[in-house]
């Protein structure tokens, strides 16, 4: 049998299409986030359960935010690791390299913001969760949340509706639930806030998510994809082999 090599390249040098769901995908985006998220927010708790505001909703706080400090800094080496990133976890979602470059970036800047706005490691994870929180932190908690939520708006779009695997929405669906879940919770105990703002927060994020949608559909490139399709999952080949004369 004889096999080539698909023509296509991306701007990396690098043939496709390659699966959209990578080897690791699963480990690297579910399990190893959801596992060390729980982790760390068992350590947040034996560290503060002697403190009376320390309760369920608190530690489901900590997971949501452990979660999401995990997830985001994991993604975030698809900014400087593109093709190892490609190889192992996502593959080939039908967009060029920088975009996974750029949401890399944004998906740090996620980080950042947490961090500063949790007053560090320690206070973002647990150390703070349930006490009323300044009004420039709640703010930063609400830049993150948008941030977020425009980087699941292009996963919203892609995943079903790009290259049609719908399963590839589950860490999606996971950090939109826990940014929203956190992030509200400390937009809450922003008593400086106010009511209005909270839900203007939320209100930005719901619009980012649709501008990220909508980028997503602009940037997507059927093109890229292989045509052979097996029960709606788009065909796991690099290489196509030839048919036989």
């Amino acid at each position: 049998d004889f096999v080539e090599m698909v023509s296509g390249r991306d701007d990396d040098g690098m043939h496709w299409p390659q699966p959209a769901l990578g080897p690791y995908f699963w480990q690297v985006m579910v399990l190893g986030p959801g596992c060390a998220g729980l982790g760390l927010a068992a350590i947040c708790a034996l560290r503060v359960r002697e403190t009376s505001q320390f309760g369920i909703a608190e530690l489901a706080e900590s997971v949501a935010e452990s979660f999401l400090i995990v997830i985001f800094s994991i993604t975030s080496l698809q900014s400087p690791f593109y093709s190892w990133w490609r190889t192992l976890v996502e593959g080939d979602l039908g967009v060029p390299a920088w975009v996974h470059r750029c949401a890399g970036a944004l998906e740090a800047s996620v980080v950042m913001l947490r961090f500063a706005g949790g007053g560090g490691f320690f206070g973002t994870l647990g150390g703070s969760a349930g006490l009323e929180q300044s009004l420039a932190a709640a703010r930063q908690f609400g830049l993150a949340h948008t941030v977020s939520a425009g980087l699941m708006g292009g996963a919203f779009w892609t995943w079903p509706f790009g290259v049609q695997i719908t399963k590839g929405l589950a860490p999606a669906l996971l950090v939109t639930a826990s940014s929203a879940f956190a992030t509200d919770r400390r937009l809450h105990f922003a008593t400086a806030l106010g009511t209005f703002e909270r839900i203007v927060w939320h209100l930005c994020a719901g619009s980012a998510m649709v501008v990220g949608a909508a980028s997503a559909a602009m940037l997507f490139d059927p093109a890229r994809i292989a045509s052979t399709r097996r029960g709606g999952i788009a065909a796991p080949f690099s290489r196509l082999e030839k048919p036989h004369k």
